[in-house]
């Protein structure tokens, strides 16, 4: 065999393990789309856990749920979001009942089974399905 022969074989080698681990590191990285839908959806669970800290206190304040999100960002010093971070659309809420409200948001991404740490805040879990999905926010009876 002669030598260019083999330089031809060991380049072919080469040049197919370089291609190998590029498309395996591409497939383990996520691209930058996925990335900005992941910040997206992170936004509106961090917003929903400060409206839950809000909620609460209102409830402590007052003996009674907000019947709107508007009424409760005009009872706070909090600095709350109630808008969708990709669609400035005000995020659906609901009471449910004497110490239950509902808000929700339409997500680009589910992180269910996830067990990264930015998803548990309060230790209350942020986990959600792909498309709209609702979280239930109930206020704790106070101790006596």
């Amino acid at each position: 065999m002669n030598y260019r022969k083999l330089f031809f074989l060991f380049a072919g080698v080469i040049a197919l393990i370089a291609v190998a681990l590029v498309g395996t590191g591409i497939s383990i990285i996520e691209g930058p789309a996925t990335m900005k839908l992941k910040k997206a959806d992170k936004r509106r669970a961090d917003d929903f856990y400060v409206i839950d800290q809000a909620i609460s206190q209102y409830f402590k304040d007052k003996k009674r749920l907000p019947t709107s999100l508007e009424e409760l960002v005009a009872s706070t010093s909090r600095s709350l979001s109630l808008n969708d971070p990709e669609t400035a659309t005000p995020y659906p809420y609901r009471v449910l009942a004497e110490r239950s409200v509902e808000v929700c948001a339409n997500f680009n991404l589910s992180n269910v089974g996830s067990e990264n740490s930015l998803y548990f805040r309060g230790n209350k879990s942020w986990q959600h399905d792909a498309g709209e999905d609702c979280f239930e926010i109930e206020v704790k009876a106070e101790k006596d």
